[in-house]
């Protein structure tokens, strides 16, 4: 879940996928079980993010959630989506 405090109630879901591609895309994520914070993921095998997947959903669709991902990644996945939704990073 990638947004879950919206104001109609929605979330914005990424694709999660055990099919691990041979060339990572930029806008891929990959989760390896021997990442100190892979167990709070709940997930059973090293497993990818797609960013390029992306689905709003009612939230009341949600009948429950895996794990979470810890901060490093949830940064990387910041990065990623910026790439993912052709934005370019704000300058300071």
């Amino acid at each position: 879940m990638l947004n879950e405090n919206t104001e109609y109630g929605d979330v914005i879901l990424a694709f999660i996928s055990t099919q691990v591609p041979a060339h990572l895309p930029s806008t891929s994520i990959l989760l390896e079980n021997t990442e100190p914070d892979f167990q709070q993921t709940e997930l059973k095998t090293d497993s990818v993010i797609r960013l390029d997947k992306l689905a709003t959903i009612e939230r009341r669709l949600i009948t429950r959630r895996l794990g979470k991902l810890g901060q490093n990644k949830l940064s990387v996945v910041d990065k990623s989506l910026l790439v993912a939704l052709h934005i370019s990073p704000s300058q300071p």
